[in-house]
């Protein structure tokens, strides 16, 4: 049996370039796009302490980054001569947003839409935290799933460039997600699964794997 493989994708998981100097570093590997982000509008550095464990029993990993990254101002000053680059070497470049709000998603959407080749919108980070309360889902929130897309299709001019990540979701919102996402033509593409939020795991020794603290 023979296999096509001349329109596989191979990226990078977002969340694993964040900078200039990452993004790099793929220039000349086997990948085919290159994501870049997640990026939030204003910087963030993240969780503090242990935000990365690998459960060798159950072969499992489990992370609680909180999305750092040196905001989307920061990125933009390198993002499109990046671009330039990255298709020069043959590679799409993708740049996955997480915004606080409808209006960012769309915002970050249209200014960055010029540069890149696809608009990854991520609707699943649950590892972020403000005042002691946990930063909405939308993969959880089918109404306000389908207004992030809504801002960012008109944000693109319904370009079909947009991809969509999801959160491990159960069968009841399997349907308003995907009836949400087909609605607006520039989504093209769905990809799941990010990380199931609001999960626990604990080491060896009983300590809690990860600690999810924004500050000191």
């Amino acid at each position: 049996m023979r296999f096509d493989l001349s329109t596989i994708i191979l990226t990078n998981a977002a969340g694993m370039v964040k900078t200039e100097e990452d993004a790099e570093k793929l220039l000349d590997s086997a990948v085919t796009r290159i994501t870049i982000g997640s990026i939030t509008m204003l910087e963030r550095p993240g969780n503090i302490g242990e935000t990365y464990y690998y459960d060798e029993d159950t072969h499992t990993a489990w992370n609680s980054k909180g999305l750092d990254n040196p905001g989307f101002e920061q990125t933009m000053r390198w993002l499109p001569r990046f671009g330039d680059r990255c298709r020069a070497a043959g590679k799409e470049i993708a740049l996955s947003i997480a915004g606080f709000n409808p209006d960012e998603y769309g915002d970050m959407a249209f200014r960055a839409s010029s540069h890149v080749d696809l608009i990854e919108v991520n609707a699943g980070c649950g590892n972020i935290w403000d005042g002691g309360k946990q930063k909405a889902i939308p993969s959880y929130d089918p109404p306000l799933f389908r207004q992030i897309l809504r801002e960012v299709d008109d944000a693109v001019g319904e370009r079909p460039m947009v991809t969509v990540k999801v959160s491990p979701v159960v069968n009841e919102l399997i349907v308003p997600l995907a009836a949400a996402a087909t609605a607006f033509s520039s989504v093209i593409e769905l990809i799941a699964t990010n990380t199931k939020p609001n999960q626990r795991s604990t080491r060896p020794d009983g300590r809690d794997a990860l600690a999810f603290q924004e500050v000191e």
